[in-house]
């Protein structure tokens, strides 16, 4: 429920300023995937999350999304892919949710752009510091990339 009322506030938000939306400026997408694999899990709150993101798309037809989707440090060869894979599946979703697909890009990020430099999270005491630093790298955002 957190994350639809964040997003829903967000929407709220973008949907006052659509014309003032910077380009480029990721907004998180509060999803939650399988563990270590590529599809949404079944909790409602991912449907209401992709609800509102299309709503917010159907209300903005001329706007242009990248769909970002980064990872941790951990087993970067798997994370290549899943990275790819996530965010190509919300790219599906959302064009099985009447988005048009030439509006839509997916980009998997890896671990080249964390939110916490793993330098910061190695110097980290415990090992529940380190994993929530972690988790805060692994995350789905969309950037508008034109109108």
């Amino acid at each position: 429920m957190r994350s639809f009322l964040f997003f829903t506030s967000l929407l709220l938000c973008l949907q006052v300023n659509a014309q003032q939306l910077n380009p480029n400026a990721p907004i998180p997408v509060l999803v939650k995937y399988e563990i270590g694999g590529i599809k949404l899990t079944k909790d409602p709150s991912n449907k209401l999350v992709l609800d509102s993101l299309v709503t917010f798309l159907k209300q903005h037809p001329e706007l242009k999304v990248e769909i970002d989707n980064h990872t941790d440090r951990a087993y970067l060869k798997y994370n290549t892919n899943i990275s790819q894979a996530r965010a190509q599946c919300i790219v599906d979703t959302l064009i099985k949710l009447g988005i048009d697909p030439q509006r839509l890009t997916a980009k998997g990020w890896r671990n080249t752009k964390p939110l916490i430099p793993q330098q910061q999270i190695d110097a980290m005491k415990t090992q529940a510091e380190k994993d929530a630093a972690m988790a805060k790298n692994r995350r789905t955002e969309i950037v508008i990339i034109g109108k």
